[in-house]
C-alpha cells in the first residue's frame, strides 16, 4: 500500500493562499488586488535561483517547492504569501499520487533590477 504521507511536523511554515480580483479603476486602467482566502501549514523549501533578461530589465528569482495537505480550492492563478515573500505559482498544483492527500506547488519569488545596475 503506497501513497504520499504528510507528516504534520514537516508542515512548519504558515502560508496564506491568495486569489486575484481584476477590475477597472476610475480611469479605465486594469487593476488587480489579492485576497487571502485561507491560511494553512506547509513545508516550504528553496529549490534554486535564476535570472532572465527582457529588454533592459533583469529579473532574478528564487524557486520554491511547497508541500501542503490537499486543497481543492487552490488554483494555478493564485499566489502564496509567506511572511514578507510573495510567491507566484509556476503551473497547476500537483496532486502527488492522485489520492488527494498532498499537493506539490512550484513557485517563484521575483526580484527586478535594471541591467547594469550595481
Amino acid at each position: 500500500m503506497g501513497g504520499v504521507f504528510v507528516k504534520i511536523g514537516d508542515l512548519r511554515h504558515r502560508i496564506e493562499l491568495q486569489a486575484p480580483t481584476d477590475y477597472m479603476d476610475e480611469f479605465g486602467q486594469p487593476m488587480r488586488t489579492w485576497t487571502t482566502y485561507n491560511t494553512i501549514w506547509a513545508q516550504v523549501s528553496a529549490s534554486g535561483i535564476g535570472e532572465s533578461v527582457s529588454g533592459a530589465q533583469l529579473s532574478a528569482f528564487e524557486s520554491y517547492a511547497i508541500l501542503c495537505r490537499y486543497n481543492s480550492t487552490f488554483k494555478a492563478n493564485h499566489r502564496i504569501l509567506w511572511g514578507e515573500k510573495i510567491l507566484n505559482i509556476v503551473g497547476p498544483p500537483r496532486d502527488l499520487d492522485g489520492t488527494k492527500v498532498a499537493l506539490l506547488i512550484a513557485a517563484t519569488e521575483s526580484v527586478a533590477a535594471e541591467v547594469g545596475a550595481p
